[in-house]
């Protein structure tokens, strides 16, 4: 009774009898319950509720529970079937986990064991390892100790090549011989160390006393001879230094020579310039002079001639006229042995009136940049643009057979004929920047390095804002360029600013680009194929007129275009108005 009493006083106010307990239960557990003893029943009912273990204290006949597990303790306590049968179930799980955890700290238990064994075959191991190298180290601490100086010499015997890599050409010849012959000698020193027998020790730290001094020997005259070769590299590039001042020296002399001569000759150029207008000046002087007595003398024997006729005829006498050659006949002369082509003395009037015979015709129609503007919506319909680069690319193909290209391909530089016959056929025109890409024989020029920009900034390719030489598939890019404008009012670069030009045509051209899409399928496959030749490459002018076929819609070359119909197709093109 004692024991209880403090059982109750150190906070196990609730108790019950663990025997009754598991009478009011035994009729309803299964036959694996039933078999176990109260005691043990009444902890797997305990630990099932949720207490734990220290939360009771099993007395002889009694359990006992701390404070504050009411709620647990009236739960067990209910005579109620379903709840008992509620009960039965969680302790039987709860003992099937119980089970488990002990299977599983089992395992636990056993895998601890075996590392642990483990650990210690490891630790005796090493151990031992300690012990045999300690008695190794004591018996072969001789042999170890010029072991590990040879190694020592055979590593930084590694400088040595080092020090060749240094040296010049002549040099490295000199010595990479004896350098590679000492190496290999260290080597064998270091494997004769290793495998060597107590006696032969002190033969051996004899040589390894020899090979230190030698490879010392070896790298001191290595040094030497480096420093040599650096003071021979100093003096070289000093005689380079005052060889190259000097024959600056005789650049800059010769080029104040041909200076001073080149003063000279203007100054003589001068000289005789300023006794050239000197002369020609007397010699007008002295032709004036002699205008004016020439005609002084015309005068006077004008007057002579009168003043005799006069006589003469008061006399009655009549003198004959002496024969005078005509003013005219010198000059007339003159000008027939100059030639017929010579104009120095024809007047303005005349120059005038023969000028004025001249005649302009027109030969062609507007080009096709300004048949755009006229349309309402400021661009050409898909069938009529189809049509007009098919015959842009065989005008280029023709010029391109020829070993040219035209580097200014643009919409104002494609017309149409004004005659029945050729209002339908297109000319490119204006050849004021063509140049040979091909020699006579067919083979292709060579490029040059900085060969400039040519062409409209508009519709010249990346290859040309590259500075690159331009070939024929930079005049096929153009012609693309072209035809993108009829069909879609403006070029996307139009209002960009010069120095992001070259980015927009990089955009337009990225495949499925959003302005290229716009053009439609048919033609951004054509500016795809394009777009993807290379500055090598030939051009396939059929296979590009191919792909714009289908674009034509079904029209001949020959029917007709947007400004022959006022322009009605192009209400229903499928393009943007704007861009």
């Amino acid at each position: 009774m004692t024991s209880v009493l403090k059982l109750m006083q150190n906070g196990f106010p609730s108790r019950t009898s663990f025997g009754s307990l598991y009478s009011s239960y035994q009729a309803k557990l299964p036959p694996k319950l039933a078999r176990m003893d109260p005691r043990l029943f009444a902890k797997c009912l305990f630990r099932a509720l949720g207490l734990d273990q220290h939360d009771f204290q099993f007395g002889l006949t009694r359990v006992f529970f701390r404070a504050g597990k009411f709620s647990e303790f009236d739960q067990m306590m209910k005579q109620d079937p379903e709840s008992m049968s509620s009960l039965i179930v969680k302790v039987n799980e709860w003992l099937v986990k119980a089970r488990f955890r002990q299977a599983q700290y089992a395992v636990w238990s056993v895998i601890k064991l075996k590392n642990k064994i483990a650990y210690r075959i490891a630790q005796v191991t090493r151990l031992q390892s300690a012990a045999r190298g300690h008695l190794a180290r004591q018996r072969f601490s001789k042999q170890i100790v010029v072991y590990r100086k040879a190694c020592a010499l055979l590593k930084s015997s590694k400088e040595i090549k080092k020090i060749l890599l240094r040296l010049n050409e002549a040099s490295r010849v000199k010595y990479t011989s004896s350098a590679h012959s000492t190496i290999r000698d260290l080597e064998k020193l270091v494997a004769h160390v290793k495998l060597a027998k107590p006696e032969q020790l002190e033969k051996a730290e004899n040589a390894y006393e020899h090979y230190v001094k030698r490879v010392s020997t070896m790298i001191a005259d290595l040094k030497r001879q480096q420093k040599n070769d650096e003071l021979e590299e100093l003096e070289r590039k000093r005689k380079e230094a005052e060889e190259k001042e000097r024959q600056e020296a005789e650049r800059k002399r010769r080029e104040e020579e041909e200076k001073e001569n080149q003063r000279r000759l203007e100054e003589q150029k001068q000289r005789d310039q300023k006794a050239h207008e000197a002369q020609l000046a007397e010699q007008i002087r002295k032709a004036a002079v002699e205008k004016e007595e020439a005609e002084k003398r015309e005068q006077q024997e004008r007057l002579d001639v009168m003043v005799s006729n006069r006589l003469a005829d008061a006399d009655g006498v009549a003198l004959m006229p002496v024969p005078s050659a005509p003013p005219d006949s010198a000059s007339s002369s003159m000008r027939l042995r100059r030639g017929h082509f010579d104009l120095t003395h024809w007047t303005y009037a005349e120059l005038r009136d023969a000028i004025n015979n001249s005649m302009v015709m027109q030969l062609l129609g507007p080009n096709i940049g300004d048949l755009k503007k006229r349309s309402p919506v400021k661009r050409l319909s898909p069938t009529t643009v189809a049509r007009i680069m098919i015959q842009g690319i065989a005008a280029l193909r023709d010029v391109h057979t020829l070993g040219y290209i035209h580097r200014d391909v643009k919409p104002a530089n494609m017309c149409f004929g004004i005659t029945q016959n050729t209002r339908h056929v297109l000319k490119l025109v204006d050849y004021g920047m063509v140049r040979r890409f091909k020699n006579p024989d067919g083979t292709r020029r060579k490029a040059r390095n900085k060969p400039g920009f040519r062409g409209t900034l508009r519709y010249s390719s990346i290859r040309v804002h590259d500075g690159k030489e331009q070939v024929p598939a930079d005049d096929l890019v153009s012609m693309a360029y072209s035809g993108a404008e009829l069909l879609l009012v403006n070029l996307p670069w139009k209002l960009v600013c010069t120095e992001d030009i070259k980015q927009a045509k990089i955009d337009f051209q990225v495949p499925n680009s959003p302005f290229l899409l716009l053009t439609g399928p048919f033609f951004s496959v054509f500016c795809g194929a394009v777009f993807s030749l290379r500055s090598t490459d030939e051009p396939d002018h059929s296979s590009l007129q191919a792909l714009l076929t289908d674009m034509t819609g079904g029209k001949s070359l020959r029917e007709a275009y947007d400004w022959e119909e006022n322009y009605r197709d192009t209400f229903g093109s499928s393009t943007t108005e704007s861009v």
